[in-house]
């Protein structure tokens, strides 16, 4: 009988410890599994909440994200860019370039998101 009343102890020990039980609900829910729960469901209804107007563009009947657009539209430009860069022998002098071209890419897709989606 001892031998029984010591391991329903570190049963319930464990179930506490690792959250499964709480000694205060009878039911056997914890409230901290509850509250986990409800900041879950905040969290996931806070995330969600700004994709219901997200710009979109039409190009051909097909319906394609604004930043999508802008980041292609981003990339094309700063291959001008470079190809004007390199025909002016102005290249050679920005250094370090892993610096300079991406700076660019993100400078003209920011600035193309501005131009044409910024209303």
């Amino acid at each position: 009988m001892n031998e029984r009343n010591d391991d329903t102890r570190r049963a319930r020990c464990l179930s506490l410890a690792i959250g499964t039980r709480d000694a205060a609900t009878p039911a056997g829910r914890t409230l901290h599994g509850l509250r986990s729960t409800a900041v879950t469901f905040a969290c996931l209804a806070a995330t969600t909440a700004g994709c219901g107007l997200s710009p979109s563009v039409n190009v051909l009947g097909s319906f394609f994200p604004a930043w999508l657009i802008s980041i292609v539209t981003g990339l094309l430009l700063s291959l001008v860019v470079w190809r004007i860069l390199v025909a002016a022998g102005v290249a050679a002098r920005l250094s370090p370039p892993a610096l300079v071209y991406p700076c660019l890419v993100a400078t003209l897709i920011f600035a193309t998101w501005l131009t044409l989606f910024a209303s």
